[in-house]
């Protein structure tokens, strides 16, 4: 099989969002919440408890509702939405970022024989942010897309816009179920990556591959170095 389209996440696939950006952001939701009336004997204390529900957590937005219920029986749903709203809305681009391991290593290689693009959820000036600092080269895409929602559509227009068949494109990503579900559906190859929150999915994923280390696509596409 010759693929022509790699397709790449971005959050917790090309850049370590999980264990680099979110605790920051975790760090800066929870001070709004207090500044707003949440209830909290120790900051320091109460900061390592979020960052602790969060390391089993499927989303943020899970991971904040469920601190602010244990925390206080109280206005669970104003809080709540103040946090996540500070979470993802309020971003100043002061937190720390890092690529994923062998992310730009692979990126350099992949694209001096493939077409690449990046799908991304989540808002426009954020994810290009992101982008930037952790190091990705955005000439290294042919196509850069940042979804508000499903990525389906966005799929099947890089497909409709180069004509390439679905046997020719692959997704990798660690979302299942936003990532590599509507893949799937429009017959794309599709790579499960366990990184961030997908090491907590305890759910049956059915995909193409499996790996754990990005590197393992090299073989995947059967690059020859």
């Amino acid at each position: 099989m010759t693929f022509k389209l790699l397709i790449f996440d971005l959050d917790d696939t090309l850049i370590d969002t999980f264990s680099t950006f979110s605790p920051s952001r975790l760090s800066d939701s929870l001070q709004t919440m207090i500044d707003y009336g949440l209830k909290i004997d120790s900051p320091s204390e109460a900061l390592k408890r979020l960052i602790e529900i969060d390391s089993k957590s499927s989303s943020v937005k899970e991971t904040i509702k469920n601190f602010v219920t244990e925390i206080s029986a109280f206005e669970v749903e104003k809080y709540s939405s103040i946090g996540i709203k500070k979470y993802y809305e309020e971003f100043k681009g002061n937190c720390q970022l890092k690529p994923v391991d062998g992310a730009l290593e692979l990126l350099q290689k992949l694209q001096k024989r493939y077409n690449l693009a990046i799908v991304s959820k989540g808002l426009k000036e954020t994810q290009y942010w992101k982008i930037n600092k952790a190091g990705i080269k955005k000439e290294w895409f042919k196509k850069i897309i940042i979804v508000s929602e499903e990525k389906k559509t966005a799929y099947a227009s890089l497909l409709q816009e180069n004509g390439y068949k679905s046997s020719e494109v692959l997704v990798c990503g660690d979302k299942y179920e936003l990532d590599l579900v509507p893949a799937k559906e429009l017959g794309l190859t599709t790579i499960y990556f366990i990184w961030g929150r997908a090491k907590n999915n305890k759910n049956k994923v059915i995909t193409d591959y499996t790996i754990n280390d990005l590197k393992e696509i090299l073989k995947i596409v059967k690059l020859k170095e």
